[in-house]
């Protein structure tokens, strides 16, 4: 439940547990008594605080359950929230950069995208099959940006669940060999679940 306004109490529960709300893999139901107005209003306040993440979260919910699903919306909340924290936006990841041509001349038949937005996060390299099968290649099987190992899990857990495959790519390998990395990974690309 937000309140509004928020107590002083609420304000800090907030502000404790924001991270763990922006990324829960379960399905969360937000009960509040923001108008459209005071949604806007904490989104165009200064600074980070409380306020401005409920709004957030709750223009997010509706962004991400909206009938026209806005993943463009989910993105620029995501930057918002980014910005205000002065975090530095993710460098796109060198070594998929790399990849993604080989992949490409490999595969000619997939779709590869490289640094891709999802929620508050990108996607290294993004390979879309052609029955429409995506396949998230990770870099040491692991998404940029979080360092917790449960984070992480969490993160892996929830793209499963929508449906995305997963695919580690061994930065010794293609150090080593970058020809036969790319054949392996091509291979692995290929093989249905």
């Amino acid at each position: 439940y937000l309140p509004h306004p928020l107590t002083e109490d609420g304000a800090t529960a907030l502000l404790a547990t924001w991270r763990r709300l922006f990324t829960q893999p379960a399905k969360l139901e937000f009960l509040h008594a923001w108008s459209p107005n005071d949604v806007t209003q904490a989104l165009l306040s200064d600074g980070f605080n409380a306020h401005f993440l409920a709004a957030a979260l709750l223009r997010a919910a509706e962004a991400a359950t909206d009938e026209d699903y806005d993943p463009a919306a989910l993105t620029a909340i995501g930057e918002e929230v980014r910005r205000r924290r002065g975090l530095p936006l993710p460098e796109p990841h060198p070594l998929t950069a790399e990849l993604k041509p080989l992949l490409g001349e490999a595969l000619p038949e997939f779709f590869f995208r490289h640094h891709v937005p999802w929620r508050d996060l990108y996607f290294p390299l993004l390979a879309t099959a052609p029955d429409g099968t995506k396949t998230v290649l990770l870099p040491a099987g692991r998404l940029p940006g979080y360092d917790s190992a449960t984070s992480q899990e969490m993160r892996l857990k929830a793209l499963r669940l929508l449906g995305f495959r997963t695919l580690t790519i061994d930065p010794v390998a293609v150090w080593k060999d970058v020809d036969r990395a790319v054949e392996d990974l091509a291979d692995q690309l290929k093989k249905k679940d």
